[in-house]
């Protein structure tokens, strides 16, 4: 019974966020959390705590639960949910720009996935390398992550793993002077996940379009970029969040000045 409560929590985190309203996730949570404790199930424990804290590293607030969520399915022996818990805390330093332990945690992630035979973690964990190895300026190991994550994600049905490993490519492809093979790749990102609301998608999503914004700035189409611009800050207004990118300043440097008078 218990172990069936956990599994509708961990379905119902995901749907709530989709929908884009996970404000609830917590306190459903802890109750899930309260008897899994009474019961003594690690399982259940380490799967609720991976759960609320996948979501709250979109909130900056979910490196504890993913980190407890470890702990308890080692206890357990679970190796699936390790997976996923390395796989999530390798999102999570990703989101703050620790790109180097996003590569540690990620590559845990693969090998326990390897191991259990987990598509979908599997294409999600060479999405997440290429993406690391990208933005670290390691080419080569972007590619080959991104291209293999490509052939793997089809056969999982979700599209979030193959739009990461367009965003791979299309860093490359930006960081080598190459604006129109970026564009090109954002935007393939972009038509996978443009409907989807998750808390990855959305941040993944901001993040693409302001990447889509600069490339289409140094391919010369200001109006493009400006485009993309607004399109990424409507996003971040959406969810709630800072624009730490500075996105804004962006599109105000590429407005005309005003004529004097």
């Amino acid at each position: 019974m218990l172990t069936h409560a956990w599994q509708l929590f961990h379905a119902e985190a995901w749907l709530v966020g989709a929908q884009g309203d996970w404000a609830d996730i917590r306190s459903t949570g802890q109750a899930v959390l309260a008897a899994a404790e009474a019961a003594g199930d690690q399982v259940a424990l380490g799967w609720t705590h991976v759960a609320i804290g996948r979501d709250g590293t979109f909130l900056g607030a979910g490196g504890e639960d993913l980190a407890q969520g470890l702990d308890h399915l080692r206890q357990a022996g679970d190796l699936s949910g390790q997976a996923w818990a390395h796989l999530w805390i390798s999102v999570a330093h990703s989101v703050t720009g620790d790109w180097a332990e996003g590569v540690t945690q990620g590559e845990q992630a693969l090998a326990l996935f390897q191991q259990t035979g987990g598509q979908a973690g599997l294409a999600a964990a060479l999405a997440g390398l290429g993406e690391c190895h990208a933005q670290m300026g390691h080419y080569e190991l972007a590619r080959g992550y991104a291209r293999r994550a490509q052939q793997a994600a089809p056969a999982t049905g979700d599209p979030t793993a193959l739009a990461i490993a367009w965003h791979a490519l299309g860093v490359v492809h930006s960081s080598l002077g190459e604006p129109c093979q970026a564009i090109g790749c954002y935007r393939q990102g972009l038509a996978l996940i443009h409907e989807l609301r998750y808390p990855l998608t959305r941040a993944l999503m901001a993040s693409m379009l302001a990447e889509l914004g600069d490339a289409c700035q140094a391919a010369g189409d200001p109006s493009a970029a400006t485009e993309a611009w607004q399109q990424a800050l409507q996003v971040l207004d959406d969810l709630g969040w800072p624009d730490l990118a500075g996105i804004g300043a962006r599109l105000e440097q590429a407005r005309p000045a005003s004529p004097p008078g």
